[in-house]
């Protein structure tokens, strides 16, 4: 049996297994066969550790990166019950290091990972840069009136303008949503990295698990869509996973909108909601305006050699 073979069996029983790392969502986001796994097994030949990695040729180019709308990956560790917190480190610096040891030596390296995984030190040490990337956390288990409470002023009046003539709706067309998507891609000048055969095949996927939606805003009298969002959802989170939306025909705030009331549905379901961070300063700044929490996300990159690290630098990577 395969390491991969092995994973897909353990993982139909590991229910609190993160979205990302569930083998279905890798076959989704994945070509066939572009996705293998490093794996570690205790002596009673249980599996205690796992790093799943997608593997790919850009351009002549051996990549190990993230799939599309893949937000983090990285390690899984499978901790003993009751284990203190020396032995822990020890622990998960062992496991790290058998992993990384599996790793394939490819030209360039790069993952984001899960963010309560903060240990990049046995990475470091081994040659891999550390950087780090941001998320935000709003707490689901708190009642709708705490989180209105906590939300900035200017959002709650942009919302409640909106809501006036905007309403929320969960749908199934992706077409419409991919349309919104490549709106907010093309006014920053950018190509959508992924296409809507893609994106179907994954929508689909997640259907089939019943771990995610689509969220649309349309205009009330006309009933045209001017924003959307696609959500997912494990056992402990809910992912803002992706958001679009026409910025000449919104009326403004229907992102809060649909943030708002997908929020409202999974109060008590889950823990935590996920916002999904953003780099840019405009989405950065919508999300902290729900009262979220800064969250910090570990990147990992490492190069071949001296030599493509100066050329990835030249084109920005």
């Amino acid at each position: 049996m395969t390491p991969r073979e092995f994973y897909r069996q353990w993982a139909n029983e590991k229910t609190t297994l993160p979205i990302f790392l569930q083998p279905w969502w890798l076959d989704a986001v994945c070509p066939d066969g572009t996705w293998d796994i490093a794996i570690v097994q205790n002596k009673d030949q249980k599996l205690i550790a796992a790093l799943p990695f997608y593997r790919f040729n850009k351009k002549g180019i051996d990549v190990i990166g993230m799939p599309f709308l893949t937000p983090y990956m990285g390690i899984y560790i499978d901790y003993p019950a009751g284990q203190k917190l020396t032995t822990r480190n020890d622990y998960e610096k062992e496991l790290i290091d058998q992993l990384t040891a599996q790793i394939p030596r490819v030209t360039y390296f790069q993952q984001k990972f899960f963010p309560p995984f903060q240990y990049g030190l046995p990475f470091f040490w081994k040659g891999y840069r550390l950087d780090w990337r941001y998320t935000y956390y709003l707490s689901l288990q708190k009642s709708k009136e705490e989180l209105w409470d906590m939300m900035e002023g200017s959002a709650r009046t942009q919302y409640q303008k909106t809501s006036k003539i905007v309403s929320v709706e969960k749908s199934d067309d992706t077409g419409t949503l991919y349309r919104l998507v490549n709106m907010t891609f093309n006014k920053q000048g950018l190509k959508t990295p992924y296409s809507l055969l893609q994106f179907d095949r994954l929508y689909n996927a997640v259907k089939a698990h019943s771990s995610g939606q689509i969220y649309l805003a349309r205009i009330n009298d006309s009933k045209q869509a001017v924003a959307g969002m696609f959500m997912v959802k494990d056992q402990d989170r809910v992912y803002n996973l992706v958001l679009g939306r026409d910025h000449v025909q919104d009326p403004g705030g229907s992102i809060h909108g649909i943030l708002w009331t997908c929020i409202q549905e999974h109060l008590s379901t889950h823990n935590i909601f996920d916002f999904e961070g953003s780099m840019l300063e405009g989405p950065e700044r919508m999300f902290r305006s729900f009262g979220s929490e800064r969250i910090p996300v570990l990147q990992v990159t490492k190069y071949k050699s001296r030599w493509w690290k100066a050329m990835f630098a030249l084109i920005g990577k």
